[in-house]
C-alpha cells in the first residue's frame, strides 16, 4: 500500500479484527455516530468499549462542552445515551477533563463505571483534587 494510503476496513469486520485476531482487550471509540458505530464493538466477552466522554484537549470545547437546550452539557448527553447502550461490563470512559467538576458531573450520571484517564492527566494535585469530588 503506497504512503498516504487509507485502508477501507468495514465496521462489521473491526471488532472481530481488533478483539479476535488482535486480541486487543478494550478499544477506545468516538461516540458521535451513535449506537449503530459503537454497538459492533459491544458483546465481545471480557473485552471492553472505551468510549469517549470528555476529553482534556483545548478543543473539546469545540462540540463537548457545548451548552444544550436542556442545561446539560452535550459531553453529559452523551454519557447518559452510552449507559443505556451496554452495563460498566462493557463499557467505560475516556474522562480526561482537567476540571475535577466536570468529572464529577459525569460519576454522578455514570456512578457503576470506570473512568480511564489518561496518564497526563493525573498529577498528585489533580488527582487529590478529583478525589475530593468523589471519583472512583
Amino acid at each position: 500500500m503506497p504512503n498516504g494510503a487509507i485502508l477501507a476496513i468495514p465496521l462489521s469486520v473491526m471488532p472481530k479484527l481488533f478483539f479476535e485476531q488482535l486480541q486487543a482487550d478494550a478499544l477506545t471509540v468516538a461516540p458521535y455516530m451513535g449506537l449503530d458505530s459503537v454497538q459492533p464493538f459491544l458483546g465481545f466477552e471480557n473485552k471492553w468499549v472505551v468510549l469517549l466522554g470528555l476529553t482534556s484537549n483545548s478543543g473539546s470545547a469545540d462540540f463537548q462542552q457545548l451548552k444544550l437546550e436542556s442545561g446539560r452539557f452535550l459531553y453529559e448527553e452523551v454519557v447518559s445515551k452510552a449507559i443505556s447502550w451496554a452495563g460498566s461490563h462493557q463499557l467505560m470512559f475516556v474522562t480526561g477533563a482537567t476540571k475535577p467538576e466536570m468529572i464529577a458531573r459525569i460519576r454522578k450520571l455514570a456512578p457503576d463505571y470506570f473512568f480511564f484517564g489518561p496518564r497526563h492527566w493525573c498529577t498528585r494535585r489533580r488527582f487529590e483534587c478529583c478525589g475530593r469530588s468523589r471519583i472512583k
